[in-house]
């Protein structure tokens, strides 16, 4: 068992290094540092809910022709972030793909499937309002980090092929309950799952709520990336997703990163092996 301060002290130091990332892609596009052959649109309402707005912000590629979507679903254990945190692939508008990013309610906000609820929404606004933006609605992908990840998968096991071109996934968690187990009794990690699915029930609903359990034949194809040195979402977690994936038929790729802990950036060459994924279900 891992000794809960050690846990807590892991936990929020990666996350102040992540919000660090963050605030370092914020800035640099706030400076205009950003890349220039794009068009951006930041905080586009897309849904009211509980008396709020939830907001998108989308970078377009300057192409001649409706730009392919990848649309983008923030990290942060369900409860932290915001649509800009740890945006890893923001910078896919320079191989010639729109990327949208979309703010979604989180624990404490509202009650589990909420999160899910709201990326949906938010893909469907996208959809129906791609020709406004010069968007092409036949040709959008899924990503998302860690817990994005997790709502990536979730939401391309419910839309299917029909929707969605391709999914990638960053240091995803696929099997709650797996995770439920490596921590139990460690109260900072299964308190949090008691937040997200309520008291009853909790284990019952968590398995539920994993991507390992909601695959389907349907699905689109799959690339993930997850490191070998990750302590908060083993690597067993997308190794089970890619086993049960490809049990399925569905096409997978597992990318392994030898050394890299959790929620770490991609590099220029992962960044083109996105795009190329991507390109090639055009």
């Amino acid at each position: 068992m891992i000794p809960l301060r050690r846990v807590m002290a892991l936990l929020l130091a990666g996350l102040g290094l992540a919000g660090c990332s963050s605030l370092a892609r914020q800035s640099r596009d706030a400076l205009g540092l950003g890349p220039k052959n794009e068009t951006v649109h930041r905080d586009i309402v897309y849904a009211h809910r509980g008396g709020k707005d939830l907001k998108l912000d989308l970078y377009i590629p300057n192409i001649a022709h409706p730009a392919p979507v990848a649309v983008w679903f923030h990290g942060g254990a369900w409860k932290y972030g915001t649509k800009d945190f740890n945006f890893h692939l923001r910078d896919l508008t320079q191989q010639g793909f729109a990327v949208a990013t979309v703010q979604y309610r989180k624990v404490g906000q509202a009650p589990w499937p909420a999160a899910l609820e709201d990326c949906e929404t938010g893909f469907a606004w996208l959809r129906q309002n791609a020709a406004r933006y010069g968007l092409n609605p036949d040709q959008m992908f899924l990503t998302g980090e860690s817990a994005g990840g997790h709502l990536a998968a979730l939401l391309a096991a419910k839309l299917g092929r029909s929707q969605i071109r391709a999914v990638c996934l960053l240091s995803a968690p696929t099997d709650l309950e797996a995770l439920w187990k490596k921590y139990e009794g460690v109260n900072v990690t299964n308190s949090l799952f008691v937040e997200i699915f309520g008291q009853h029930q909790t284990r019952a609903r968590a398995r539920e709520a994993s991507p390992v359990e909601r695959a389907r034949r349907t699905m689109p194809p799959v690339l993930m990336y997850h490191g070998d040195h990750d302590w908060i979402v083993p690597v067993a977690q997308s190794r089970a997703l890619d086993h049960r994936l490809k049990e399925l038929g569905v096409e997978s790729r597992l990318v392994v990163i030898s050394g890299q802990n959790h929620a770490f950036p991609l590099t220029a060459a992962q960044l083109a092996e996105v795009a190329d994924f991507f390109r090639q279900r055009l």
